[in-house]
């Protein structure tokens, strides 16, 4: 059965997971960032680790063997936009070959589940927009399922850094 569990630091279960869950976010940077490195583990740990909620990790875990294993994740932070507060998807993945579309149970599915999750944790931070970094076409469709609307493109301009 899959589901999802809001990273906290106050659940035993969420300190067990925490070291595939921190691998995930590190291999995410790796393989979607142009340096191959961003500060998102080094932030993510920061905010766990003293209860600072601006930053939100959801694990996708897979509760079939003895023990729980992350299938999946998300990790999200509050942002300012225009001196408004806005919601900030930064990372999104789900490894291939499980569904989460669909629930084994016939409760909601884990999709549901996280997007309520995000949703409730917006609410909190008087968040009214929420936006995701996709790098192409199959990211947008993933997000889309999620419920996210692909309705703009970000474009980047990388500075160079001279010495």
């Amino acid at each position: 059965m899959i589901e999802p569990l809001v990273m906290d630091k106050t659940d035993p279960l969420c300190w067990l997971l925490m070291p595939q869950f921190s691998e995930r976010i590190r291999q995410f940077s790796q393989a979607f960032t142009v340096t191959g490195t961003d500060n998102a583990l080094t932030w993510f740990e920061a905010c766990f680790g003293s209860g600072d909620h601006r930053m939100l990790g959801i694990a996708l875990i897979d509760r079939s063997d003895e023990r729980p294993s992350v299938v999946g994740h998300l990790l999200a932070g509050q942002e300012t936009y225009l001196g408004q507060p806005v919601g900030m998807v930064y990372q999104f993945s789900k490894d291939k070959g499980k569904d989460y579309l669909k629930s084994d149970d016939g409760e909601k599915s884990p999709y549901l589940l996280m997007r309520q999750m995000l949703e409730y944790w917006c609410r909190g931070h008087g968040i009214q927009q929420c936006y995701g970094l996709v790098d192409g076409a199959a990211r947008a469709k993933l997000f889309g399922w999620f419920g996210f609307d692909d309705n703009m493109r970000i474009v980047r301009m990388q500075l160079p850094v001279h010495t």
